[in-house]
């Protein structure tokens, strides 16, 4: 091979770019390594725990230092405890590092670092690490405290990978390191780095490596191969292991081992590859395998035993459960950014806050709402009330139900109105999401403007009319078909009249002018409305009766607008319902709420009909011609009613008569 660099050297060359220029310059830097935490641990007996590790400025500036870690370490700024390492003379403050800020924990086979709740965060390779979270660190790695950066040179191990482990307790030591070290791992390419270097270690093979079948596409691909050189783990750019065998393995889901016999020549894998000795083990869950981990030895007289089978099945078995925990993650990752993505997307506004009204998500079209946190501040696992000034969106949460779908309306201090829908998620909490509807109430403000003014300017010459017919019947007496039209004329004015009657009702109770609220008693409220349309009842020979199931609590409303209301119902069920049917109306309490029902035996209502009789003029196919209407009673109704917090809804069959059903908050429960 003449001069040509070893395959590692040659591929780490290659992937030198911008920054690694600047780390390469660093390397050529002295630096004197201490023992540290322990300082009297004297260097040439340094045990097998002890990883030498030089910590140089990432930004290429600035002063470099070296640790024989030989213990748990803590970095910050400070001289206390004994085991905190200083970092301020590295510019520790000015960068934002806290006083106890990250710990280092140094195995057999894994250098680990964890975040010890600092102010500004410990990050590995740019991504945050949680609070007493390890993650494992790798040589090259970027380990960052605030903002103060350090590429992280791992210039030598512990002495696990030139020893045997030839006692029963150091191996089972050695495989619980090996365990937590490739099950801590939440990235696929840091799993494959353990389950290599673990195999290295124990196996004291010079090479590893690691085939997968692709979940997708089902195609077997070298996922990784690492080599031991000068003291140092260092990933080969291209898998050489002999493919045949690795299938093979898939196949069979059974250990393979080859070496080569006293006096013959290496074994040749490929062109110009030789080696002593090679073993593949499969990597599989559930009988299944999906991947081969493989070794080799390329010094003369080396084999693999069935001890190093059985370790590397073990260390297979890890490797596995790793895998797909890996893959599950980063699917679940994957899946939550897409998520995120969406709904940051989104125009509405959505803020999802747990069963304690802790905030748990908010999009971007939500900030508005958060209005009393400053702009950097995280404002995830706050309560709501504290983070909006928004007291309607506290209110509308706070009366949410917590088992039903809760609407209302929402103001920001902009004036923009936003409609809103709380719906409860199992096991999470409330999905709260608004939708501005500031442009419509302005086009419903000018629309009822517009109808009060006309109808202001219609009911005088209306009023006039009337008059006038009556006053014709006093100039003389009519005839039999002047009559006629004249009550005719009477009836249609009385009905533009009542229709522009009801409009300004309309107009006034959605534009909240009879927000005025008082203690109602219900039940007198509908002896009031019995008694006003008995007569009606009793002229069509209808069973007219109002039923009281026990004590009624008092409601909080207006006591003229659910008159209003329930004359309303009470007069439709008995224009409705044809001579000698039943009208009854019942009212009872049921867990805090009061329940009204208005039942008759009438036409009914078609199951078509029934999702727009709210809607405001419409009325059932087949009523226009037969009875009155404005079409306006059932949409004045439903107004009243939720403006008092409440629900109404109808079920009701053609021909088989309709039942209305109101519930009201009780006084007591408010």
């Amino acid at each position: 091979m003449g001069n040509e660099a070893p395959r590692s050297r040659r591929s780490w060359t290659d992937k030198l770019n911008t920054s690694n220029l600047i780390d390469a310059s660093i390397l050529e830097r002295e630096v004197t390594f201490r023992p540290f935490p322990h300082p009297d641990v004297d260097p040439s007996e340094l045990n097998r725990d002890t990883w030498r590790i030089r910590f140089d400025p990432a930004s290429g500036t600035g002063e470099s230092f070296g640790l024989d870690i030989n213990g748990d370490i803590l970095f910050g700024r400070g001289t206390k405890p004994d085991d905190l390492f200083d970092l301020t003379p590295y510019n520790a403050t000015e960068m934002g590092v806290s006083r106890l800020h990250a710990k280092l924990h140094p195995t057999a086979t894994a250098l680990y670092v964890a975040d010890v709740g600092s102010t500004n965060g410990t990050f590995r390779n740019g991504q945050p690490i949680g609070v007493n979270t390890p993650y494992n660190l790798s040589n090259g790695d970027t380990l960052t405290f605030g903002r103060l950066q350090f590429v992280i040179r791992i210039i030598k191990r512990p002495a696990g990978h030139t020893s045997i482990l030839r006692q029963k307790a150091d191996l089972a030591d050695a495989l619980s390191q090996v365990a937590k070290a490739i099950s801590s791992q939440v990235e696929l390419g840091a799993v494959l780095r353990q389950v290599s270097e673990a195999t290295m270690n124990l196996t004291l093979a010079t090479e590893a490596g690691i085939w997968l079948v692709d979940e997708i596409t089902g195609e077997l691909f070298p996922a990784a191969q690492y080599t031991f050189e000068n003291n140092q783990f260092t990933e080969m750019e291209v898998a050489a292991t002999d493919e045949a065998l690795v299938r093979e393995v898939i196949s069979t889901g059974q250990p393979a081992r080859v070496g080569s016999r006293p006096g013959e020549e290496k074994i040749k894998v490929k062109t110009d590859y030789l080696v002593e000795a090679l073993i593949y083990v499969p990597i599989s869950l559930g009988g299944v395998a999906f991947g081969v981990l493989s070794a080799a030895h390329h010094e003369k007289g080396m084999s693999f035993s069935e001890r190093d089978e059985h370790l590397l099945s073990t260390i297979a078995d890890f490797a596995a459960i790793a895998i797909q925990n890996v893959r599950l993650y980063s699917q679940s990752e994957a899946d939550r950014t897409l998520l995120y993505h969406i709904l940051q997307q989104v125009k509405d506004p959505i803020l999802v806050i747990d069963e304690e009204d802790r905030l748990i998500l908010a999009n971007y079209a939500a900030m508005p709402f958060l209005n009393k946190i400053d702009p950097n501040q995280n404002p995830i696992g706050l309560k709501l009330a504290s983070l909006t000034g928004s007291q309607s969106l506290i209110e509308i949460t706070g009366h949410a139900s917590t088992d039903e779908v809760q609407q209302g309306e929402v103001q920001l201090s902009d004036e923009k109105v936003f409609n809103t829908h709380i719906n409860r998620i199992t096991g999470v909490g409330r999905a709260i999401v608004m939708q501005d509807i500031s442009n419509l109430k302005e086009i419903d403000r000018a629309k009822t403007e517009v109808i009060e003014m006309v109808s202001h300017q219609v009911r005088s010459p209306l009023t006039a009319i009337l008059l006038y017919i009556e006053m014709l019947s006093r100039t003389g007496e009519l005839n039999p078909r002047q009559l006629e039209f004249a009550t005719q004329v009477g009836n249609s004015v009385q009905l533009v009249t009542d229709t522009i009657n009801d409009l300004l009702d309309l107009g006034k109770i959605e534009s909240g002018l009879d927000r005025q609220r008082e203690p109602v008693d219900i039940v007198k409220t509908l002896q009031y409305v019995h008694d006003k349309l008995r007569d009606r009842a009793e002229a069509k020979q209808h069973e007219f009766e109002l039923k009281i199931d026990g004590s009624i609590p008092m409601v909080h409303g207006n006591p003229v607008r659910l008159r209003q209301a329930f004359i309303n119902l009470v007069d439709n069920a008995i224009k409705y319902t044809p001579e000698q049917g039943q009208v009854l109306v019942s009212i009872q309490e049921e867990e805090g709420q009061i329940v009204i029902r208005v039942h008759d035996s009438g036409i009914g209502i078609s199951l078509k009909d029934q999702p727009r009789i709210f809607d405001k003029f419409f009325r059932a196919e087949g009523v226009s011609d037969r009875f009155e209407g404005t079409g306006l009673g059932l949409s004045i109704v439903k107004t009243i009613i939720e403006a008092h917090e409440g629900r109404i809804w109808v079920d009701s069959r053609a021909k088989k008569g309709t039942t209305f059903t109101v519930v009201l908050p009780a006084l007591e429960t408010r």
